[in-house]
């Protein structure tokens, strides 16, 4: 009797547990299986829709093998799913720019990038991400993180410390931005709406050119540093005088503010006449 009871108990565990490692480890055997020389038309991952957006990109860019794929723009294209569609981009391993916009990924599908060393261009807008470990050791040089609310906690981004390029509109839940004043190297920076009242964080920054704040309840500009261009529509800007120190930039986009007058806005223009201002329509017949 015992060991009809042992007979069933194993069988038992075989089932559960599959005796094949099940479908999750069918499919890391199959993607580790891939080197560079393998041809793209013989992929056959377990998504087809990014199986689709691989393909698509090799066409237009007529790459043959999977090591000639250096970028892939599968924006809205990826369902979110650890264990196949992000598994696979793993294979990929000389990816230098990744868009992944717009496919409901979350903080754990980023694991994989442990995996890809060399994206220095990486696009994640419109997903679910609040936490960027697994992606802090990159060396990125352009970093779109808009539209994932859930961002709260950003200290590793002092990591990044040849970024040029960084975007985080529509961010509400950050609660400290002080670590992207950290990054010396940026040059282009968008935090639209992203519900900062101090921009002070932003005093230490030598080479930013571009800078974007508009939608923020941001009362002063002062002590920001920016070469080329600012733009703060739709803030809560007040004192005109401050912005004399403006004087130096191209563009200075000031539209949309309920604090200024239309005679505000000709003052305005009177103390920068070197730069282009970008005032409320209302106020430029």
């Amino acid at each position: 009797m015992k060991i009809f009871t042992v007979g069933i108990c194993l069988v038992l565990v075989s089932v559960l547990s599959g005796c094949d490692g099940g479908p999750a480890e069918e499919n890391q055997e199959y993607l580790s299986s891939i080197d560079e020389s393998r041809l793209i038309s013989e992929l056959d991952f377990d998504d087809n829709d990014f199986e689709d957006c691989v393909k698509a990109n090799a066409e237009e860019n007529g790459w043959t093998n999977v090591g000639e794929v250096i970028s892939l723009d599968c924006s809205g294209e990826v369902s979110s799913s650890y264990y196949n569609t992000i598994e696979a981009i793993s294979v990929f391993k000389n990816l230098k720019t990744v868009n992944l916009n717009d496919n409901n990924l979350d903080s754990d599908d980023l694991l994989i990038f442990r995996k890809l060393m060399n994206i220095t261009t990486l696009s994640l807008a419109n997903n679910n991400i609040d936490l960027i470990d697994d992606i802090s050791h990159l060396d990125l040089v352009e970093l779109d993180l808009s539209d994932n609310i859930g961002v709260e906690i950003i200290d590793n981004f002092a990591s990044f410390q040849n970024l040029q390029k960084l975007k985080m509109d529509n961010n509400y839940g950050v609660v400290d931005f002080s670590p992207i004043g950290s990054i010396d190297s940026l040059k282009y920076l968008s935090l639209k709406n992203c519900a900062i009242y101090d921009a002070s964080f932003l005093s230490d920054i030598e080479n930013l050119d571009y800078l974007y704040l508009d939608k923020n309840d941001i009362g002063s500009a002062e002590g920001v540093n920016v070469r080329k261009e600012l733009s703060l529509s739709s803030t809560d800007l007040e004192n005109i005088d401050s912005l004399i120190e403006f004087d130096h930039l191209d563009v200075l986009n000031i539209k949309d503010i309920d604090n200024f007058t239309c005679d505000d806005y000709a003052h305005i223009k009177e103390l920068l006449p070197e730069t282009f201002v970008v005032i409320s329509e209302e106020c430029s017949e």
